[in-house]
């Protein structure tokens, strides 16, 4: 399958939650049923580094990484909070780009864990022993900003401010 367009564009700088990141990487993953899922490895001023995923709907779920909780068959658990597996997808990697693990045609076993508190996602490559596991976190749409729409909104708001100071005075 050829690789879906991408949002942003590698090197490109987004706002999430307010605050520059850049994109560094860049990965496609494709579920059995064709369905696309964009990630991207964005990093901050400081380097510290968060994934974004970008689902077939064109939403949004932020993926922390967290150190590897106690796991017992389908649940694991972290901090006496338990969480039970949900849903296992087998992803094939269509391509990949910049700083950000997976080369086009392995594939990833990925497993969501629901609990009261939230949700982990599971990750490993079949074969591999090594496991990643991040904090789920959705993000709402205007969380989520490229460079022209962040450069838009702050325009928009100067605007806005202008016009409030000109009715005021």
């Amino acid at each position: 399958m050829p690789l879906q367009p991408f949002k942003f564009k590698l090197g490109e700088e987004i706002w999430l939650y307010g605050s520059p990141m850049l994109v560094a990487g860049r990965l496609q993953l494709e579920s059995p049923g064709a369905t696309v899922t964009t990630r991207y490895a964005l990093a901050d001023a400081a380097g510290a580094s968060l994934l974004l995923d970008e689902q077939a709907d064109n939403s949004f779920i932020l993926l922390r990484p967290f150190p590897a909780p106690q796991a017992a068959g389908n649940t694991v658990s972290v901090m006496g909070e338990k969480y039970t597996l949900g849903a296992v997808r087998r992803l094939k990697v269509t391509g990949a780009e910049g700083r950000i693990s997976g080369s086009a045609g392995s594939m990833l076993l990925s497993g969501l864990f629901l609990g009261d508190s939230g949700a982990l996602l599971r990750e490993m490559v079949p074969g591999a022993p090594a496991q990643s596991f991040y904090l789920v976190k959705p993000v709402r749409p205007n969380e989520v900003l490229g460079a022209a729409e962040h450069a838009a909104l702050l325009e928009a708001e100067r605007l806005a401010a202008g016009l409030r100071a000109d009715s005021e005075g």
